[in-house]
């Protein structure tokens, strides 16, 4: 699909309805999303499968993929967000911008959290060390591959066998609290930090974060965020319609739509550009002594 074409875009009717400043904004996060989408497209490699020589083509394959598979989620959800929208479907828009906050904080917390401390060690020394570059790749690896489900027993077995596990992980979690869903006696997966871990730190630094992140949870859950998202006034009586220019939902996104972006567009930014400079130079080798 054309992300520059008239499908991308927030609709006449819907610009019409906000304020100034909020059509601006929409002009940004339309530009934002044509141009990350082209810069993956022309992206040299996302993810290589051939076995790399150095340790540092390592690391860079996975910071490539990385860069990739976030921007991909988050132009892919974008798109959804804005179709959402120009259908008056404010409950998905909803679904599609808290999943975007999700995405970000985990990036952020990747970045910033697990990332930045390596790369400060290694640039307050002359050389950086081939242990450090190895520190980095299982970092990456954890939020490349990170999961909260088991994939391994869903592809040998489908869902039977994770029926009868989840069964047995609800009696042992009444002992205890801290028990796993993973198959007992195999190799549990690579377990993706909770996110919302990843959401409270980034709202330790940014406060507003959580309050959206709160406001999209109850427009999608069985609450009364969701119920107002399709409520339409009546005379002297309220409905409940799907697509209904006229809904409440219309009044939520204008509230919400501008924070959101501004929120989630400038820690975006900031982390792809501190990734960016990750991508190591192979000219040198890396002191391997340490």
């Amino acid at each position: 699909m054309d992300l520059t074409g008239a499908k991308f875009r927030f609709s006449d009717a819907i610009r019409a309805t906000v304020d100034a400043q909020t059509r601006s904004i929409m002009d940004t996060f339309e530009g934002q999303q044509t141009s990350l989408k082209s810069a993956i497209d022309q992206q040299t490699g996302h993810f290589s499968l051939s076995q790399a020589e150095d340790i540092r083509e390592t690391h860079n394959n996975f910071v490539k993929a990385i860069l990739a598979s976030t921007g991909t989620k988050y132009v892919s959800l974008s798109l959804s967000l804005v179709e959402s929208v120009n259908k008056y479907d404010f409950i998905s828009y909803a679904l599609a911008a808290r999943s975007i906050i999700e995405i970000v904080a985990t990036f952020r917390y990747f970045v910033r959290q697990k990332i930045a401390p390596v790369v400060h060690e290694m640039a307050s020394s002359p050389h950086y060390t081939a242990a450090q570059v190895k520190r980095l790749i299982e970092q990456e690896n954890v939020y490349l591959r990170g999961t909260r489900f088991d994939w391994v027993s869903f592809f040998d077995g489908g869902f039977r066998p994770l029926n009868e596990r989840y069964a047995e992980w609800l009696t042992e979690k009444k002992k205890n609290k801290n028990a796993k869903k993973w198959t007992p006696g195999r190799l549990p997966p690579i377990e993706q930090i909770n996110v919302t871990t990843c959401l409270e730190k980034w709202a330790e630094a940014e406060p507003g974060v959580g309050t959206v992140y709160d406001l999209f949870c109850d427009l999608v859950h069985p609450n009364i965020g969701s119920v107002m998202s399709t409520m339409v006034h009546v005379g002297g009586e309220l409905r409940f319609r799907v697509r209904d220019p006229s809904s409440v939902g219309l009044t939520l996104f204008q509230k919400s739509f501008a924070a959101f972006h501004v929120l989630t567009s400038r820690e975006l930014t900031e982390l792809i550009a501190m990734l960016l400079h990750l991508i190591l130079p192979i000219e040198a080798a890396p002191d391997k002594s340490r």
